[in-house]
């Protein structure tokens, strides 16, 4: 495992090539490979948070065209916050605004993500590196424990494509 300061926030990442246990979490959809789940839920949580980090990343498969000006993209994916009170919270990733392509020529943040890390494939020579993004989200109920976390695809299902999820950091705010 690794400690690892990304856009300004620590994050726990599992070493790839180590790791007895999968080193991110991934959905099944275009072009994923192996016996991936649709949705993962009961991610376990257990604390409070002002603040949950998301570092993830998604394989766009399908090109995505507003129908008019102005239209909201659509939910790439999911993550659904469940309370210890039982109580839920659902935050829509949408697609080129809080994740984007694991592949770009000129990586950068996005309308609500920031780019936490990018790097050139070795060996290649193209413009292209691999992208990770940091989407982070307020937390309403920041006194009401979190239990866990769910991925799941959102209403257009994985008709954009697939996420990944590399880790999740909680963050309070510092109390004087």
């Amino acid at each position: 495992m690794g400690a690892y300061l990304l856009a300004g926030v620590p994050y726990l990442v599992r070493d790839f090539k180590t790791s007895p246990v999968p080193s991110c979490v991934m959905l099944a959809g275009p072009g994923a490979k192996g016996q991936l789940p649709k949705e993962v839920k009961g991610l376990p949580a257990g604390c409070k948070a002002d603040v949950l980090f998301f570092l993830h990343t998604f394989n766009n498969t399908a090109l995505w065209q507003p129908a008019k000006r102005g239209d909201p993209p659509p939910a790439a994916f999911q993550y659904v916050v469940h309370y210890a009170d039982g109580q839920t919270a659902e935050i829509p990733v949408l697609l080129g605004e809080g994740v984007g392509h694991w592949v770009a020529s000129k990586p950068a943040g996005l309308k609500s993500a920031a780019l936490a890390w990018s790097a050139r494939f070795p060996g290649d020579n193209s413009e292209d590196e691999a992208v990770v993004y940091q989407l982070a989200w307020t937390n309403p109920r920041p006194g009401v424990a979190i239990a866990g976390l769910d991925i799941l695809y959102g209403p257009e299902g994985s008709r954009y494509g697939t996420p990944a999820l590399f880790a999740v950091t909680a963050a309070e705010e510092a109390k004087p």
